[in-house]
């Protein structure tokens, strides 16, 4: 398991993967529900295991276990801290009842988890390695260890062409 300089499991997603998720989302990511407070996902709604902010304020006080349980809304952006079963299996929850989603996970193509995920919907595989963010150091985490992808999830099979034919397949992931 990867673990950042301050031996966490989080790591904040780039900004130039953030850019491509908003652009597939039209321009807003409704719902983060694994953020952290550096992160450059400026969702309308982002959820930490204990607070739910909106637009960066704080809303109110959450249990850890209340992301897991909240139904998930549509426009949701998901980098969830490896190895957390848990969130993988609440992914799989929501990807099963159409949640329109994007989930950036290692690309672990052998695992049960990356393989239900990826039946759910269209995957990106993104090059070069995403050097992602450690929420502490706030620098590129170096030596970054496996491959990432990215899985849109939407239940809507005609709206996965269409971003198989357009932006998510010819994305802007570096």
């Amino acid at each position: 398991m990867n673990k950042t300089s301050s031996g966490k499991v989080h790591w904040s997603t780039p900004h130039h993967v953030v850019q491509h998720v908003e652009h597939v989302f039209g321009g807003v990511i409704q719902l983060d529900p694994c953020w952290n407070t550096i992160s450059p996902v400026r969702a309308v709604y982002a959820w930490t295991k204990t607070r739910t902010y909106t637009n960066g304020r704080k809303v109110w006080d959450k249990s850890p276990e209340d992301t897991l349980h909240w139904r998930w809304d549509h426009g949701t952006y998901v980098n969830p801290p490896h190895g957390d079963k848990a969130v993988k299996d609440k992914i799989l929850k929501e990807a099963a009842r159409g949640t329109r989603m994007m989930v950036c996970v290692p690309a672990n193509t052998g695992t049960q988890f990356m393989q239900s995920l990826m039946s759910y919907g269209l995957t990106k595989f993104c090059s070069p390695r995403v050097a992602f963010v450690d929420p502490v150091t706030r620098e590129p985490c170096k030596g970054v260890m496996h491959d990432t992808a990215l899985v849109f999830c939407n239940g809507n099979p005609e709206e996965n062409r269409r971003h198989h034919n357009n932006s998510f397949v010819k994305g802007i992931v570096k």
